[in-house]
């Protein structure tokens, strides 16, 4: 979808929303929300996490890294916008990074390219991190182990 429709949808969606609605969600959530850009399965990934939180949302994020550097970073989650855009964003921030500097995202880097979110789902942010972390860790600890490279 080119920019101009994107931005024509948006702005579609958050007229179609009452007006305390309109306030809670920047244009950057609903973008993320409408069309995220990371959203998706790696198949045979090189670090996988899947985390289920208190409110019953699930979040899963698989890479890939090569020479220590990330190489494709994918997220699906069965939760809100909310979710949806931390998810998509805490993916996007982590692409091209090095495994060190994607363990330092923090949820309020993700809330400053969204835009913020509603104070009842602050959590996706952390939710999102956790979930990085995990599938980072999980890279970290079996990346030397030769029955990874079988393919």
């Amino acid at each position: 979808m080119n920019e101009e429709k994107m931005n024509q949808l948006i702005h579609a969606v958050q007229d179609a929303l009452s007006e305390e609605m309109r306030d809670k969600y920047s244009d950057q959530v609903i973008r993320c929300w409408l069309e995220p850009t990371r959203m998706g399965k790696i198949d045979r990934p090189d670090g996988f996490a899947c985390v289920k939180r208190d409110c019953g949302d699930q979040m899963e994020f698989s890479l890939m890294v090569k020479d220590d550097r990330i190489t494709d970073v994918r997220f699906q989650t069965d939760g809100c916008i909310n979710a949806v855009a931390a998810g998509n964003s805490g993916a996007e921030l982590a692409m091209g990074k090095t495994v060190s500097e994607a363990m330092i995202i923090t949820g309020q880097d993700i809330l400053n390219v969204l835009g913020g979110l509603p104070e009842e789902s602050l959590h996706c942010a952390e939710h999102t991190v956790e979930t990085l972390r995990q599938a980072l860790r999980n890279y970290l600890e079996y990346k030397d182990i030769p029955w990874r490279y079988d393919h």
